[in-house]
């Protein structure tokens, strides 16, 4: 009786096993969508922040070649051309 009562709980035991592995999958399944938006996320807050900040850096240098060309023929064109120049990586329309 003795030998019977060992081989049915190493039985159970690979049972558990089993069961188990596939709870760490379900588990995984369940999460691995909430760690990827949080990943991408960061991502997409990065690339915003960064344009944010090329934006309020040209629009600062095309405010200083404004204040700085107001005897120019045309201080608006200046101003414009500096923003444009300094802010070279952002998508630029008309």
């Amino acid at each position: 009786m003795f030998q019977g009562d060992e081989m049915r709980g190493s039985v159970r035991s690979r049972d558990r096993a089993v069961h188990e592995h596939g709870q760490a999958m379900v588990e995984f399944v369940i999460v691995l969508p909430i760690l990827c938006v949080l990943l991408f996320g960061i991502v997409q807050f990065g690339i915003t922040f960064s344009h944010y900040l090329t934006l309020t850096d040209s629009v600062r240098a095309g405010a200083r070649r404004a204040a700085v060309s107001r005897e120019a023929s045309d201080p608006v064109a200046a101003a414009v051309s500096q923003v444009r120049s300094s802010a070279s990586d952002l998508k630029q329309t008309s």
